[in-house]
């Protein structure tokens, strides 16, 4: 019933005028009258239309998995007229709930574009069930068998295939620096973790942004982590295998739902994401827009397990399908001493998914001769300055706060 009503208010408040952004959160309702209002051509984009609004050429590469899902990459390549030598390849991966578009919806505070600026070749990896990469050689996705997949089987499959790609494109091994934010990092522990040689050839470094492995959550994510169990069960037993099923249904109705109800939709960021002071008003439709992006219930029970148990491990089937899936009644747990690659973290203080503890066990576990983590922004400790989750893909300030960290440490990987 209370579903009924939301969307019965949120179609009959539709945006009034043009204008889709505002520099401050009162505006919105009145955004048809404001002079602070105006215009964002990201609102509701496409990647490859946003990466040309900005000015950069895009190109777009397809790759299939090992078990059959195809997958789109968007590419910003470097200008061959740049003389300097760099030109290394950056494959950019996206979080939970997002796509591509994490990495280019804010303009020129979008690192993808600031890697452009500093010549490099510029890669943006899409996930199994986003919007780019929504079909399988075999099956619908409206089938259950499409979404029968958990992180374990994302990180074994998507990873190399996409990073294959590259290296292939490119022609140039063991030169790719990895970028992950949120989920983006999981998948690349799992899979260097399983596959460490293979990693090696491929990789010169990997950059964890929120590195999500072991999970120290806040009370209301890990409340909900214990009741995902029975959550799940419900949805599949009501034939719902993905969440956000519907994707661009659904970003009209949070469009529509947001220009009325600023504030409610500002204060969910901050309760989904961490407290933020880096949030633009600007960037509110934006946002979004560009997240909520097509999930499995599986891949999201597999997160829950991961709040529940403390562990880094792979999907729990439960004693007898452990036993059938692994051999043994618990699932095992991911290795991270195996990873002996320069790995980089950076993580934020209102973070609700991670804290420092946990970026201190994952920099302790790991094997790497060459590691690092940060908190950001670093040495500063006033509030309105401290990162939350999604922070490191929109703060207002983070050029400065970020950026300047990150292209000193990717500049000390150039060959």
């Amino acid at each position: 019933m209370l579903l009924l009503v939301f969307i019965q208010v949120t179609q009959a408040s539709a945006v009034r005028s043009d204008n889709n952004a505002c520099s401050r959160l009162y505006d919105y309702p009145v955004m048809d009258k404001s002079g602070n209002c105006y215009v964002n051509p990201n609102v509701m984009a496409l990647t490859p239309s946003m990466i040309k609004q900005n000015g950069y050429p895009v190109l777009s590469y397809n790759v299939t998995t090992r078990d059959g899902y195809n997958l789109q990459l968007f590419r910003i390549p470097p200008d061959e007229k740049d003389n300097r030598t760099n030109k290394q390849p950056v494959l950019l991966e996206h979080g939970l709930f997002h796509d591509s578009s994490s990495w280019v919806f804010v303009g020129n505070r979008s690192l993808a574009f600031n890697l452009a600026d500093k010549g490099y070749d510029v890669w943006l990896a899409n996930q199994r069930g986003s919007r780019y990469s929504c079909t399988h050689r075999k099956f619908k996705t409206s089938s259950f068998q499409y979404w029968n997949y958990s992180l374990d089987t994302m990180a074994s499959n998507d990873i190399p295939a996409l990073l294959k790609l590259v290296a292939n494109v490119t022609e140039k091994e063991s030169a790719i620096i990895y970028i992950g934010h949120s989920r983006g990092a999981t998948l690349i522990f799992m899979y260097a973790s399983e596959h460490p040689a293979e990693t090696q050839k491929l990789l010169k470094c990997m950059v964890a942004l929120c590195p999500v492995a072991y999970l120290d959550a806040v009370w209301y994510i890990k409340l909900l982590s214990f009741w995902a169990p029975s959550i799940g069960r419900t949805l599949l037993n009501l034939r719902i295998p993905a969440i956000f099923y519907n994707i661009n249904h659904v970003h009209t109705i949070l469009c529509k739902f947001c220009s009325n109800f600023p504030y409610v939709c500002r204060l969910l960021i901050d309760i989904s994401t961490g407290v933020t002071w880096q949030f633009l008003p600007d960037d509110l439709l934006a946002y979004y827009t560009h997240d909520f992006s097509t999930e499995s219930v599986k891949e999201l029970l597999h997160y829950a397990q991961l709040v529940t148990t403390g562990k880094f491990q792979k999907y729990d089937f439960g004693k007898w399908g452990n036993l059938k899936a692994y051999g043994q009644e618990n699932p095992p747990q991911y290795n991270l001493t195996n990873i002996r690659l320069p790995v980089f973290m950076y993580y934020g203080k209102n973070d609700v998914f991670i804290k420092e503890k946990s970026v201190r066990k994952v920099f302790d576990e790991l094997g790497s001769n060459e590691k690092a983590f940060w908190k950001i922004p670093v040495g500063i400790n006033e509030e309105k300055y401290q990162f939350s989750h999604n922070d490191f893909i929109w703060a207002k300030q983070i050029n400065e706060l970020f950026y300047t960290n990150l292209f000193y440490v990717l500049d000390s990987q150039k060959k």
